[in-house]
């Protein structure tokens, strides 16, 4: 009898530990669910190919301060398709022949019903503005439009759509570059709109040369969004001879704007690149202490600004 009696209070326990071993596993799924919702919505969105990557030997830009073993990885972008363009207007068109905002390019992801990017010449009729705003695909507004102000790069836009702060919802790079000959025709304006944690989006934009998607990249710290952008500058150098610097500057992209970062592999920004007409990739030494330091002060100085939401006003 006593037997049976212990085989049952054996059998009640196993069946209670039972119960708290399932109880426990399913607080710590729904815990982890709950602490990791941003990474989940990446993972889910992004495909494998999408994920951050390493830029090949060949593909490290000419000028890059990175040598490519120590090159941050590139954050994953897609590039956009050029979704519904008026007949009226043809691909080599340049931004300045659009009219106000009746003809505009719509870029997206072909096949998909994520928002589009609208780009049109806004403002009044004699300006030269470019404007900006979000839609779905059967073209209502979801966020803008932005007003970019004097828009003095007349060349195609190319887009790529990404996700910055890995929230889950899209942001899109922008870039128009310069029309010109030589070293201006790396000049070109880079525009940024991305999501708020607040709801929303923002957008922001910067002038600068040698624009390009892989210059977003992922801080090896803090997993982060860093964008490095580049000026030109000239100076006499210790030599007593007048040479072009490529002054590269690095940002991590925070909620409210962008940060000068100075840490970890950053610590050495702003940079400054001689410029040789061939691959250099070594931080000069032919500049003064007191040069240096003026170059790379005004680099930081010379930040991002933000582009004003005419829905806003």
């Amino acid at each position: 009898m006593d037997f049976l009696f212990d085989k049952k209070i054996r059998r009640i326990a196993a069946t209670f530990l039972g119960l708290v071993l399932c109880v426990g596993i399913g607080f710590i799924a729904v815990s982890r669910t709950r602490s990791e919702p941003v990474q989940t919505a990446w993972d889910d969105h992004w495909k494998p190919a999408d994920q951050p990557s390493r830029l090949r030997a060949d593909q490290i830009p000419d000028y890059d301060p990175f040598t490519p073993d120590v090159r941050p990885r590139c954050w994953p972008m897609r590039p956009a398709s050029w979704l519904s363009p008026d007949p009226k207007v043809e691909p080599s068109r340049a931004l300045l022949t659009w009219g106000p905002t009746s003809h505009p390019l719509v870029y997206g992801l072909s096949g998909t019903q994520m928002p589009c990017l609208s780009v049109a010449r806004g403002g009044d009729p004699g300006s030269v503005c470019i404007q900006l705003e979000l839609t779905s695909t059967d073209g209502t507004r979801i966020a803008g439009p932005w007003l970019l102000p004097d828009g003095t790069f007349w060349v195609e836009p190319q887009v790529w759509f990404t996700d910055l702060n890995r929230d889950g919802r899209l942001d899109v790079v922008v870039l128009i570059q310069s029309d010109g000959a030589g070293l201006a025709g790396s000049e070109g304006r880079l525009i940024v709109i991305r999501s708020q944690t607040a709801g929303g989006w923002r957008a922001d934009y910067r002038d600068a040369y040698l624009n390009s998607p892989v210059n977003f990249m992922v801080d090896p710290d803090s997993t982060s969004c860093v964008v490095m952008t580049t000026n030109i500058a000239q100076r006499k150098g210790e030599d007593g001879i007048e040479h072009s610097f490529w002054v590269h500057s690095a940002h991590v992209i925070v909620d409210q704007g962008y940060a000068p970062i100075v840490t970890g592999i950053w610590r050495d920004f702003p940079k400054c690149i001689q410029y040789t007409q061939k691959p250099n990739h070594e931080p000069t030494r032919l500049l003064s202490a007191k040069h240096l330091a003026e170059l790379t002060s005004n680099a930081a100085a010379t930040g991002w600004r933000l582009v004003p939401n005419l829905k806003s006003h």
